[in-house]
């Protein structure tokens, strides 16, 4: 049996939510307080390196948007490097598939500084192409399909193609004709950071795809790929097309409160056999959301009691607290609120009175410029099926700027 280790969107370098702490220089290679986030992340690599020495994987691919910025810093970039280095040590082929995270204004990517590793055990999807991987199991093909855009489209089909359902269903039909064509009989893997119809989060519901490039799944159901692994959403979940092996693995870790209730973890495979199954961490932050009615509380003593009604359930998680509250009635002071979930990693405060709403961090440090665009598109009307293309234009915006 070939074993195969399906990860994705491990998003490094995330700012959400963070605190720095003092512990974890053993996973992260930076002298003095760290990100608390970070070295979440970097706990979270060791647990997938150990998993795949445990299962004895033959290959571990990874679907997608390994950094959360176009711009990682050195140490970022270190942190992946080494979990590289431990697996290709145990005799664990690394692949690669670049994410729409990894893809700068430059049609370049982030991923490249990893290219002088390429056959060293190491592997880098970066265009639609198919590549033969060794193993002590036997040789596997695997195509990859990277973050797709409208400028892609257009190369291959010309200045007609139109951003809709018929636009994406020509483009990726070619493309994965192309990609069937190249394979010689080998047992088989189709990764692709993409959109697929009927995808969905465990809080919002399927996910909106007006607008987006996405892969219908009749398409993936008419492939010849014995598992089809799949980055970009957040959430792990199975794939219905034609009884094909079609999965999310999910991020790694939880971005925001849509994946609160998300276990986070990786897919095992037996790519020439039956076995996919997902195996959750246990190194992943969790969340908590609390909501409390302030319309017949009137005292601090009140509020600080119905807050500690959480204070055991609230210990090491990234907590956010919905105070419904009248109109002219001040959110309690986030003192109270530290005095009441003492434990807690993370607080988020959202006030809601009536339709209105607005959200305050317990942690005032700085985050990513578009970590906070992106709440603030999740929490205002009139953006829905618009947020990704918002976001790919000020990351363009920011690094013409830098």
């Amino acid at each position: 049996m070939i074993k195969l280790l399906h990860a994705a969107d491990i998003h490094i370098g995330i700012t959400s939510f963070d605190r720095q702490v003092n512990e974890g220089a053993e996973y992260v290679d930076i002298k003095g307080s760290l990100s608390g986030r970070l070295v979440e992340v970097a706990q979270t690599l060791k647990r997938l390196t150990e998993l795949a020495y445990d299962e004895s994987v033959d290959i571990a691919l990874f679907a997608g948007d390994i950094f959360h910025r176009r711009n990682p810093w050195p140490y970022e970039e270190n942190l992946f490097a080494r979990a590289i280095k431990d697996l290709i040590d145990m005799g664990v082929q690394v692949v690669v598939l670049v994410g729409n995270h990894e893809i700068t204004a430059r049609s370049s990517h982030v991923l490249d500084v990893f290219k002088t590793l390429a056959g060293k055990g190491f592997h880098l999807l970066e265009n639609n192409s198919v590549i033969r991987v060794e193993t002590e199991g036997g040789p596997v093909e695997i195509a990859g399909i990277p973050w797709t855009t409208s400028q892609d489209a257009r190369e291959l089909l010309g200045k007609d193609f139109t951003e809709d359902g018929e636009g994406w269903r020509e483009y990726f039909s070619i493309v994965l004709e192309e990609l069937a064509s190249k394979l010689t009989g080998l047992p088989s893997v189709l990764a692709a950071h993409a959109y697929v119809p009927g995808a969905s989060n465990s809080l919002r519901g399927i996910v909106e795809l007006s607008g987006k490039p996405f892969i219908p799944l009749s398409l993936l159901s008419d492939t010849p790929f014995d598992y089809i692994a799949l980055g970009h959403i957040h959430t792990h979940q199975s794939i219905p097309a034609g009884g094909r092996r079609v999965f999310y693995s999910g991020s790694l870790i939880r971005t925001s409160f849509n994946e609160e209730s998300e276990e986070k973890g990786v897919m095992i495979v037996e790519i020439d056999g039956k076995r996919a199954d997902f195996v959750p961490f246990d190194t992943v932050r969790k969340m908590l959301t609390v909501e409390i009615d302030l319309s017949d509380i009137t005292s601090e003593d009140e509020i600080l009691r119905s807050l500690q009604a959480y204070r055991e359930k609230s210990e090491g998680k990234i907590v956010r607290i919905i105070f419904r509250i009248p109109e002219n009635m001040p959110a309690p002071p986030m003192s109270l609120i530290r005095e009441a979930l003492q434990g807690a990693w993370h607080i988020v405060i959202r006030r809601e009175t009536g339709e209105s709403s607005s959200e305050t961090s317990g942690d005032f440090s700085i985050g990513d410029p578009l970590e906070i665009l992106g709440e603030y598109l999740d929490n205002t009307k009139g953006y829905k099926g618009s947020k990704d293309d918002i976001l790919d234009l000020a990351r363009r915006l920011i690094e013409e700027d830098m």
